[in-house]
Protein backbone atom coordinates (compact mmCIF):
# COMPACT_ATOMS: atom_id res chain seq x y z
CA UNK A 1 0.00 0.00 0.00
CA UNK A 2 1.32 3.31 -1.19
CA UNK A 3 -0.68 6.56 -0.62
CA UNK A 4 -3.09 7.70 2.78
CA UNK A 5 -6.19 5.94 3.46
CA UNK A 6 -8.12 9.04 1.52
CA UNK A 7 -5.76 7.94 -2.00
CA UNK A 8 -4.12 4.46 -2.14
CA UNK A 9 -2.40 2.23 -4.35
CA UNK A 10 -2.87 -0.69 -3.58
CA UNK A 11 -0.36 -3.96 -5.15
CA UNK A 12 -0.07 -7.73 -4.02
CA UNK A 13 2.07 -10.20 -6.14
CA UNK A 14 3.39 -13.35 -5.62
CA UNK A 15 6.49 -14.32 -6.58
CA UNK A 16 8.74 -17.30 -7.08
CA UNK A 17 12.39 -18.06 -7.61
CA UNK A 18 13.75 -19.37 -11.07
CA UNK A 19 17.28 -21.07 -11.72
CA UNK A 20 18.92 -21.12 -15.08
CA UNK A 21 20.35 -24.82 -15.06
CA UNK A 22 22.77 -23.91 -17.78
CA UNK A 23 24.16 -21.00 -15.33
CA UNK A 24 23.16 -21.22 -12.72
CA UNK A 25 21.83 -17.78 -12.37
CA UNK A 26 18.95 -17.11 -10.04
CA UNK A 27 15.90 -14.17 -9.74
CA UNK A 28 12.94 -13.46 -8.43
CA UNK A 29 9.83 -13.52 -10.92
CA UNK A 30 6.05 -11.85 -9.78
CA UNK A 31 3.64 -15.18 -10.82
CA UNK A 32 1.08 -13.50 -9.82
CA UNK A 33 0.31 -9.61 -9.44
CA UNK A 34 -3.06 -7.80 -8.21
CA UNK A 35 -2.99 -3.61 -8.44
CA UNK A 36 -5.88 -1.43 -7.39
CA UNK A 37 -6.22 2.59 -7.01
CA UNK A 38 -8.98 3.49 -3.52
CA UNK A 39 -10.16 5.49 -1.56
CA UNK A 40 -13.68 7.05 -0.19
CA UNK A 41 -15.97 7.08 -3.02
CA UNK A 42 -14.33 4.60 -4.79
CA UNK A 43 -14.86 0.60 -5.21
CA UNK A 44 -12.18 0.00 -2.89
CA UNK A 45 -13.00 2.30 0.45
CA UNK A 46 -10.20 1.81 2.53
CA UNK A 47 -6.67 -0.10 2.18
CA UNK A 48 -8.07 -2.84 4.87
CA UNK A 49 -11.04 -3.88 3.26
CA UNK A 50 -8.81 -3.90 -0.20
CA UNK A 51 -5.91 -5.91 1.22
CA UNK A 52 -8.76 -8.57 2.83
CA UNK A 53 -10.35 -8.34 -0.43
CA UNK A 54 -6.76 -9.30 -2.45
CA UNK A 55 -5.56 -11.83 -0.09
CA UNK A 56 -9.20 -13.32 -0.39
CA UNK A 57 -8.57 -13.14 -4.77
CA UNK A 58 -5.24 -14.61 -4.37
CA UNK A 59 -5.73 -17.16 -2.35
CA UNK A 60 -9.18 -18.28 -4.03
CA UNK A 61 -7.19 -18.15 -7.72
CA UNK A 62 -4.26 -20.28 -6.30
CA UNK A 63 -6.60 -23.00 -5.06
CA UNK A 64 -8.61 -23.11 -7.83
CA UNK A 65 -5.11 -22.76 -10.41
CA UNK A 66 -3.15 -25.65 -8.09
CA UNK A 67 -6.45 -27.98 -7.15
CA UNK A 68 -5.47 -31.32 -8.19
CA UNK A 69 -2.33 -30.50 -6.63
CA UNK A 70 -3.57 -29.03 -3.90
CA UNK A 71 -5.70 -32.48 -3.21
CA UNK A 72 -2.83 -34.87 -3.52
CA UNK A 73 -1.60 -33.06 -0.41
CA UNK A 74 -4.25 -34.74 1.90
CA UNK A 75 -3.61 -37.83 0.26
CA UNK A 76 0.40 -38.48 1.18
Amino acid sequence: MRGSPDDFVARASFEKVVIDLATGESAFVDTYVLTALGGPGRINPSPYEKASSMIDRFLHDYLRANAKACGEQGRR
